[in-house]
């Protein structure tokens, strides 16, 4: 888990890395029980941080960077740009409602292999080239 903004004042479940059976896992899913669907914030970002702050031994938040960089507000830096270092992303968050899916509807095993952005460059460090030509040579036959 990860804190979603540079002031670390929220910690958002969009990725977690646990042990099985994790208790502060289990508190977080009883905290469900009072889940408000018109207040995303509540249940994102708002209790697993008011969690981590009473049960800090049972956790550990990550600085942002390990999750949600580029931000929101950076969609070029990893959409449009080559230039960004992931080497600290533990994963990224693609913010495909904030740019209406306009990056991921044409992903291919061909455009992943092609991308001249910092999205390409993810996709073909995590999946592998050997691995995408192999997804693009099935694909098009």
């Amino acid at each position: 888990m990860a804190h979603q903004d540079r002031y670390n004042k929220t910690a958002c479940n969009a990725v977690i890395i646990s042990q099985p059976n994790s208790i502060f896992l289990k508190r977080l899913l009883d905290a469900y029980q009072s889940f408000n669907q018109n207040c995303w914030a509540c249940h994102s970002v708002q209790v697993p941080r008011q969690l981590s702050l009473i049960y800090q031994s049972e956790v550990t938040i990550l600085p942002s960077e390990t999750f949600f960089r580029p931000y929101w507000s950076e969609t070029k830096q990893l959409y449009v740009y080559n230039n960004y270092n992931f080497t600290k992303n533990y994963a990224c968050h693609l913010w495909s409602k904030l740019t209406d899916k306009k990056y991921l509807q044409s992903l291919t095993p061909h455009t992943a292999l092609t991308l001249n952005s910092t999205f390409g460059r993810m996709l073909r460090y995590a999946i592998g080239t050997d691995t995408l030509n192999q997804l693009n040579q099935t694909s098009t036959t």
